[in-house]
Parts: structure tokens; sequence; C-alpha cells
């Protein structure tokens, strides 16, 4: 994923995260984001992108830009193990989640043995078409209606819809559809700017 891609995701999803996982479709309210980094025996940082615990689950949210494949999910399935055993105090399921900005939403198996699955679940924003959301978004803009924080976040992911122009195009688009709304409070501001 490139950096400024990667960049939006993380600050968003540490800042509105709640808001995040309703967009994915993922059902609970988070209680706790937990830190991202753990040193093991090698000095290598292994680092998953964002870690939610729910009320009754812990999310570990990937972004990626390519195709999930075998060395992702091992990845992944290393993630997943490494908080099981560092930081899962309440003894949680874990649910390792990919958002993804090739388009391909489903589960993915990685398959330790005949017995043992570790299911991955990949999300797209592609369902969401860039222009028809935009033109929504600027009808509620023009007829003064107040955006709720998850219109606001879905703004920043413009770039991730379908879209029939290019990411740096919708990044701008986003920018200055975000720089028309009034009364915008400087949080808010912050927040929609990523």
């Amino acid at each position: 994923m490139k950096f400024h891609e990667d960049v939006i995701f993380k600050n968003d999803g540490q800042q509105y995260g709640q808001e995040f996982i309703e967009i994915l479709n993922i059902k609970g309210k988070i209680i706790e984001i937990h830190q991202t980094e753990y040193s093991i025996l090698d000095p290598k940082m292994y680092k998953p992108d964002l870690v939610f615990e729910l009320e009754d689950k812990i999310i570990i949210l990937e972004f990626q830009s390519t195709y999930v494949d075998i060395n992702d999910k091992k990845r992944f399935r290393f993630y997943t193990a490494l908080f099981d055993y560092l930081k899962n105090s309440t003894h949680k399921n874990i649910e390792l989640h990919v958002l993804s900005t090739m388009g391909v939403e489903k589960t993915k198996c990685y398959k330790i043995n005949p017995e043992s699955r570790f299911p991955i679940y990949v999300h797209s924003l592609k369902n969401y078409d860039s222009n028809k959301f935009l033109n929504i978004i600027k009808i509620k803009i023009k007829n003064k209606v107040v955006l709720s924080k998850k219109e606001l976040l879905l703004l920043t992911l413009l770039c991730f819809m379908d879209s029939d122009e290019s990411i740096n195009q919708n990044i701008l688009n986003s920018a200055e559809t975000i720089t028309d709304i009034p009364n915008l409070n400087v949080d808010m501001e912050q927040f929609a700017k990523g």
C-alpha cells in the first residue's frame, strides 16, 4: 500500500475506529484500541495496522493494496498468535480483517493443517460509488445538512471507492469538498482531512 493511503487508514482508524468498523459491517462496540508494536526475540518489529478490542472479541485490522497471498496469510496468522500470547488477557476470540483496495470482498482461509483453519475476512470500499457518494454529500452541504462522523470518514476514504478517477484526483475531490463544509469545527476538520 502506498504510504499516503496507509497513513489515511491508520490515522482515521485510530481516531474514529467505531465508525470505521461500522463501515465494514463489523458488529460491536470498541472498548479499547491497543498498541500495535510487538518485539519478540529477534529485533524485527511486528506491527499490525490496528487492533480494536470490542466487548466480545478482538479485531485486528490490516490495510492492503494487493491481493492477499500466502505470505500475507502467514503474517496475519502470526499477528494473531502474537497478540493472543502477549496481550489477550481477556481470552476473547480474535478475528483478522483486511481492508483491501483491490475490490475483492470475501473470506479467505489459511490452513495450517487439515484440522486447523484460520479465517481472514477481506473487505473493500469498492462497493461504494465515489461519484454517487460525492454527489450525495455535495447536496447535503448545499442544503446545510450536518454530516455524520461516518459520512466524514467515508469522505476521507473517497480515494478507495470505485471510481473512474485516479486516486490522486479523488483525494483532491475529497479535500475540496471538505473545504466547502460550513461551520466544520476544528477537530472535525482535522479528522476529515486525515
